[in-house]
Formats: C-alpha cells, sequence, structure tokens
C-alpha cells in the first residue's frame, strides 16, 4: 500500500510539471506577442515609469496640442519637458494615421530606462533617445531614418542601438552604444539578412502591393508552420480596400540560443492606410511579426517569419 502512495505521488509530480512547462511556453508566447512599444492613438496618456533611478514611480504625460506631441516627464514635483532638435517644446506632428510610440530599454545597463521615441515631424519619421543625466533629460540621439532597433538587449552581450533608413527597397543601417554618457558610432559588418531585414523588406513590399497580389504570398519569408489565424490578418487588411504605405518600423531581439546567438526578433511595422474610395478615410494599421532563425544557413532569409498580429 505504502508503494503505490509513493508511485501516485510521483506520477502526480509529472503531470505538475507537464502542465507548468505548457503554461510557461504558453505565458512567453503571449509576452513576446505584446512587447511592442506604446503606440498611442488617443491625443493624451499618461505613462508611469522610474525614469530618474530614484525608485519612484515618474509621470510620462504625452498630450496633444495644436497638433503637436508634447511630452512632460513629473518627477519629484518637478516638471521636464522634452525638446525636439529646434530647442521647441513639442517633440511631433499628431496624426491620427501616424502615432507617436514610446518605448523604454536599459542601454546603459544603470538601471535606469532611456526614452525611445517614434513619431513624425514636418511629415518625415524623426526618432529619439533622451536620457536622465545631471539632473535633466539629456536628448542623445535624434534622426530622420524610419527604423530604429535594439541588437543583444536580451543578453549578456554590451546593447547595440540600430538606426536604419529604408527607401529604394534598401535599408541603410547605422550602429551605437551606450559608452561615457553618450551614444558612441561604431563600425558593424550588416549582411543583408542582418536581424531578418531582407525578409521584413519583402514582407512590406507585400503589405503595400495587396490586394493585388494577396494570393501571391511570398512563402520564402514564413515558416511552413505558421497558422492559419496569422495569415487571416493578409485577409483581413485586404478587407479594408486600403492603399498601404510603409512609415516606421522598430525590432528588438527576444530570444537567443545557448551561444548567445539571436534566434527569435519582434518588428513592429507601422503603415498608412488610405481608402481606395475615400481619399480622406486614413487610419494607421500597427503589424507585429516574430521572426525565427532557420536551420539552413544556405537559406537566404535566415530568419521567418512564424507570427503576425495586427494591433
Amino acid at each position: 500500500m505504502k508503494m503505490r502512495v509513493f508511485f501516485l505521488k510521483r506520477k502526480s509530480i509529472y503531470y505538475f510539471l507537464l502542465l507548468s512547462l505548457i503554461l510557461i511556453t504558453l505565458l512567453t508566447t503571449i509576452k513576446y506577442k505584446n512587447t511592442s512599444a506604446f503606440k498611442l492613438l488617443n491625443s493624451n496618456k499618461t505613462i508611469r515609469r522610474d525614469l530618474t533611478g530614484d525608485g519612484n514611480e515618474d509621470n510620462i504625460n504625452i498630450t496633444n496640442k495644436d497638433n503637436k506631441y508634447f511630452i512632460t516627464v513629473k518627477s519629484q514635483n518637478k516638471n521636464y519637458t522634452l525638446k525636439n532638435n529646434e530647442n521647441k517644446s513639442f517633440i511631433g506632428d499628431y496624426n491620427k494615421f501616424w502615432p507617436i510610440k514610446l518605448n523604454f530599454q536599459d542601454i546603459s545597463r544603470d538601471k535606469i530606462p532611456e526614452i525611445f521615441i517614434q513619431c513624425s515631424q514636418y511629415k518625415m519619421p524623426i526618432q529619439y533617445i533622451f536620457k536622465w543625466q545631471n539632473n535633466e533629460f539629456k536628448k542623445l540621439y535624434s534622426s530622420n531614418n524610419n527604423i530604429i532597433g535594439l541588437m543583444d538587449s536580451n543578453n549578456n552581450k554590451t546593447p547595440k542601438i540600430i538606426s536604419g533608413n529604408l527607401k529604394n527597397n534598401e535599408i541603410v543601417f547605422d550602429s551605437f552604444i551606450f559608452m561615457e554618457d553618450s551614444i558612441k558610432r561604431f563600425d558593424y559588418n550588416f549582411n543583408e539578412n542582418f536581424m531578418g531585414s531582407n525578409t521584413i523588406i519583402e514582407f512590406i513590399n507585400y503589405i503595400q502591393s495587396l490586394p493585388i497580389s494577396e494570393e501571391n504570398r511570398p512563402k520564402s519569408i514564413l515558416t511552413d508552420n505558421i497558422s492559419g489565424k496569422d495569415i487571416s490578418v493578409i485577409g483581413n487588411l485586404v478587407k479594408e480596400n486600403n492603399i498601404y504605405t510603409f512609415q516606421d518600423a522598430n525590432f528588438k531581439d527576444i530570444r537567443n540560443n545557448n551561444d548567445g546567438e539571436i534566434n527569435e526578433i519582434k518588428w513592429s511595422l507601422n503603415f498608412k492606410g488610405m481608402s481606395k474610395q475615400d481619399n480622406n478615410l486614413v487610419k494607421n494599421y500597427s503589424i507585429d511579426v516574430l521572426l525565427k532563425l532557420v536551420d539552413n544557413p544556405d537559406d537566404n532569409h535566415r530568419f521567418k517569419i512564424y507570427s503576425i498580429t495586427l494591433n
């Protein structure tokens, strides 16, 4: 009888461990599908985050006035307004079809996150990075590129900041690291499949060609086991009957193998959708795609899409 009781307990433990493994897998997948930057479609929003390292959450207030975005951080009863390249108090133009996006990442590894901002200004993309230094928010970087991303943000290596510009079916990248309280440029050999960029270019071209090319999905950039639910996102975009135009994007590595090699990446792509029936009907469409590294080193698309989500 005692032996039987021990067997049942051990069997219960096996079931518990199996159930725990399934739950961890599900939660990890959900986590990756929801690690996108803040996307603000409404005119006013407050985000709470400790940006000064004092252990207290600060209020990051994003407001819209006169079709301009203003960002003010309230910390310890003091207000700090982020300023643009012209030293003006607004950060970008307010557009419903081109929302501002904020992300917080600790690229300096000092446990105080930097502020990453993407929006538009004067009908052009613009990106900023701000950091709390010497009792103020210092602008570390800005450019009119339409892509910004992080590499080695999910391992023990030094995080790299990647800024890029997609134009004429090509992405020109630039690379930076945080060093000595500032961002320094460093040389990096970018190949055509860097962080899945050739896959992303082909996917963007496909979205912009809808609905004509709906049936001609670029299978070479998709994993074999991508679900019908993910593919249905394309059908939903077709039903909207829009002309889609790429605006900007951001990316981040989300998983590494035991050797520290990046094997999963998340890209968030931002499109303007203009109705074919009424040019005055313009909306924003944000698409998250997850990419994973394939086993075949000879495949031109080393990273392929295994998840597509329309936000």
